[in-house]
């Protein structure tokens, strides 16, 4: 289980040397802690990520940010129910390398995206 309060050139050392000694071996990525970016490339090395509802939303919007080098955030993005939105933000977010998707709603429910 990797967290984000760990400087991410450590947790991309992990994710390598772990993978490299046992390719089977399952790695978690919890988003919460820190607000920084995190490189698609961790999110492909991670065989879940794991941000709450609104760690999935600031996610998708810095890479599209990266992206587009521009504020990404349209009127209008919350469109739709909180499972459509969450569902419309894991495939984005699987687009740009997380392999599975598990979103956190506190106590009201979770989200496995495969």
């Amino acid at each position: 289980l990797l967290q984000r309060e760990i400087p991410e050139f450590v947790n991309e050392i992990i994710l390598r040397e772990a993978k490299k000694y046992n390719k089977d071996i399952i790695i978690l990525q919890d988003v919460g802690g820190d607000d920084r970016p995190i490189k698609s490339t961790t999110l492909q090395y991670c065989d879940y990520v794991i941000p709450n509802q609104s760690e999935l939303k600031r996610l998708v919007h810095s890479f599209l940010q990266q992206e587009e080098g521009e504020n990404t955030v349209q009127d209008g993005d919350d469109d739709g129910t909180e499972e459509e939105q969450v569902i419309k933000y894991a495939n984005i977010l699987q687009k740009y390398g997380a392999n599975n998707v598990l979103v956190t709603l506190g106590s009201k429910d979770l989200y496995l995206y495969l």
